[in-house]
């Protein structure tokens, strides 16, 4: 070998060492997980922009600053927020009782605190409280009892997808009290390892699900109650409540009288009212349904029936408190009440919803599931805003409408990936394969001052973040950071794994919500949170029952003193009408999923995001080098999840390709890799 030779091969490896040592130095493997990604982060010079409230052009998202802002803050201790779908262990994903994590929620307005006055208690609405130890908004109301007899009382789940009065047969189900009793009286003889036999074939053993809410009774067979008024229904008849979500619910139509206490004293008694009798459900209480076109009675048209309300419409108002002052809602049949929002009501035309949920072999499903009237809307944006500054900035990546069901037996939001992975960006949240959902530094969330705005025409809804967090508990441990940090999830989850759009409670108890069903008409404003509402302000109820007259519809009364009035077919009181102009017509499109198509479609999260092992409770961060949260400039390589590189190449939501991006961090590390080997060469020929 010539010395020249000896100098260019010398050269030439130098080169490839320069460039394997350039990737290396920001490249970490990791070897803990053989399910996780390589992840990247770069150097790369940072973009200079001014620009913090929009997406760059290239598919960047800016990171905005979100600091805590200086403004009166309230403490909101803990709220119980257990599963994905209604705090039934069937469809918990994880050991354990998750908790809303505490946070500081940041007052959007100074106004000092209102009550409701003499009209707003005059009204015929129903106290809704959420039970110890749970999530979920209940009413309570005694079915079968007549005068001097006392009924079944049950405690039923607001229940806004679905249109029936449905309840938990005591004949098919135990009661969960029953049930704890029976297992703490034979775990006092037996271990869990020396269970005889003859106790694994009892019926508390094989129970998967027991009342929580109450048992009903009656046998919808018996000629001692009264007989159905609907055309078509006969006691006894089989039924299967059409749900969109993951809920079970089937049964016998049964009738009888349903008493309610509303909030004024009063107890109201409705007669004949044709409901489901749930022999099969995988859920711990029934529900009272606020949607349209029941195939029993349903609330709010047995309400219609007997005059008290004009049409099957209701409005809803939460205070959003805490289990200290007890959290309730308001349910309001019939009205709009003006003390309950602030700003403007807007109303929008339910969106249609089409698609295939139910099995082949059970083709009539999914025929009553497209024909019900549901809570169905728009949302044209939803974008992340630092309170502190007002910088917003849009968490979408294309200029199209997106198409939301509101779920009040929810806790979690299903939304476009796009919209979550944007979110990470602002949040530094980290996608964990084990626990399938995404982590974030609790305290953190909760003092930054962050909002998530939902914008609907010209109306926008802000909700702190830490509305979208609660504490990560996975197989019985309460997780934390490696850093010490206490970790939470976010409530928000890719709708591949639901089969649609939703959003739940931590939307809908922020809202002020007014539904007319016969109308299909969906009215949206600014919740009043200055108002205060306490369980203790229920009054008793009279022994003797009484008929609400405060809201027989009677002349052409349509108001009371300007502040209240009546939800008619085609009218929601004090709203304007908000006309989408798309050139096409939007449509809530929903889809069955298996467990193996929700474990695909963790594939297109993005490789930089999904990082995170849990390894005895701690979370590790592998390969990521984590940036100042409250940073204002570019992070490099942070794209748009429309233009992310994802560790599938194939996004499973729509079958598009996801195209690499300019600034990709793997592709930059290629090019100087390149680059050097083309200088080394470049350089050796002409020493040659």
């Amino acid at each position: 070998m010539t010395p020249k030779q000896f100098t260019f091969l010398l050269l030439f490896m130098a080169g490839i060492h320069s460039a394997i040592a350039a990737e290396t130095q920001t490249t970490t493997l990791n070897t803990d997980d053989s399910n996780a990604s390589l992840l990247v982060e770069t150097t790369a010079t940072k973009r200079t922009t001014t620009d913090t409230t929009s997406s760059t052009a290239d598919g960047n998202i800016v990171k905005l600053t979100l600091a805590k802002p200086t403004i009166t803050t309230k403490d909101i201790p803990n709220r119980t927020a257990i599963t994905f779908s209604d705090g039934d262990p069937s469809n918990q994903t994880n050991t354990g009782t998750n908790t809303r994590a505490n946070s500081a929620t940041a007052v959007s307005s100074t106004s000092a605190a209102v009550t409701e006055n003499a009209v707003d208690k005059s009204l015929f609405k129903l106290m809704l409280t959420i039970p110890p130890d749970d999530s979920y908004y209940n009413v309570q109301l005694e079915i079968g009892g007549k005068r001097g007899v006392s009924g079944d009382v049950v405690d039923l789940r607001l229940d806004l997808i679905q249109p029936e009065i449905w309840a938990m047969n005591g004949d098919a189900f135990y009661d969960c009290n029953h049930i704890n009793q029976w297992w703490s009286s034979e775990e006092k003889i037996y271990s869990s390892s020396n269970i005889p036999d003859s106790l694994t074939t009892d019926g508390e053993y094989l129970a998967s699900v027991c009342g929580q809410g109450g048992l009903v009774t009656t046998t919808a067979g018996s000629s001692s109650y009264p007989t159905s008024t609907i055309e078509g229904v006969a006691n006894g008849d089989a039924y299967m409540i059409p749900y969109m979500n993951v809920i079970d619910a089937s049964g016998e139509f049964a009738t009888d009288n349903i008493r309610v206490n509303i909030t004024r004293g009063e107890e109201v008694q409705l007669y004949n009212v044709t409901y489901l009798l749930v022999n099969n459900t995988n859920m711990y209480y029934g529900g009272l349904g606020m949607a349209g076109n029941p195939r029993g009675t349903g609330f709010l048209q047995a309400l219609t029936n007997q005059g008290i309300i004009k049409s099957p419409g209701y409005s809803l108002w939460f205070n959003n408190e805490n289990q200290t002052t007890k959290s309730v809602g308001q349910l309001m049949p019939g009205v709009v009440d003006k003390t309950y929002y602030t700003g403007n009501l807007y109303a929008f035309d339910m969106i249609p919803h089409t698609g295939i949920r139910y099995p082949s072999s059970e083709p009539w499903a999914d025929q009553a599931l497209e024909g019900l009237k549901l809570p169905t809307l728009q949302i044209d944006d939803v974008r992340v805003e630092a309170a502190s500054s007002g910088q917003s900035i849009s968490l979408k990546s294309k200029d199209v409408g997106i198409p939301v069901l509101l779920d009040s037996r929810s806790a979690y939001n299903y939304l476009p990936l796009e919209i979550i992975v944007n979110l990470a960006i602002q949040t530094n949240a980290y996608y964990s394969t084990e626990a399938g959902r995404w982590l974030v530094e609790c305290d953190t969330i909760a003092n930054s001052g962050g909002l998530l705005d939902f914008v609907l025409g010209g109306l926008t809804i802000k909700i702190p973040l830490s509305e979208f967090i609660i504490n990560a508990y996975y197989q019985g441990k309460v997780l934390k950071f490696a850093t010490g940090e206490k970790a939470c999830f976010l409530t928000l989850l890719p709708a591949s794994q639901n089969g649609f759009n939703s959003l739940g409670l931590p939307f809908i108890t922020n809202v002020f919500l007014a539904v007319d069903n016969e109308g299909s008409t969906i009215a949206l404003a600014n919740s009043n949170k200055n108002l205060v509402v306490n369980k203790g302000d229920n009054q008793e109820a009279s022994e003797a029952f009484s008929q609400s007259t405060t809201l027989r519809p009677g002349g052409n009364t349509t108001t009371i003193s300007g502040q209240v009035g009546f939800i008619e077919s085609g009218h929601i009181p004090f709203a304007t009408k908000v006309n989408f102009t798309n050139s096409e017509e939007l449509t809530l499109s929903y889809s069955s999923v298996a467990s193996s198509d929700a474990d695909a479609a963790n594939l297109d999260i993005p490789a930089r995001f999904s990082g995170a092992i849990i390894r005895s409770g701690e979370i590790i961060i592998t390969g990521v080098v984590q940036s100042d949260f409250t940073t204002t400039t570019l992070l490099p390589g942070m794209a748009s999840a429309a233009s992310e590189n994802a560790t599938s190449k194939t996004s499973g939501a729509n079958g598009r390709k996801i195209p690499f991006v300019q600034n990709d961090p793997s592709m930059e590390l290629s090019m100087m890799k390149w680059v050097c080997l083309v200088l080394a060469l470049a350089f050796s020929i002409c020493l040659l």
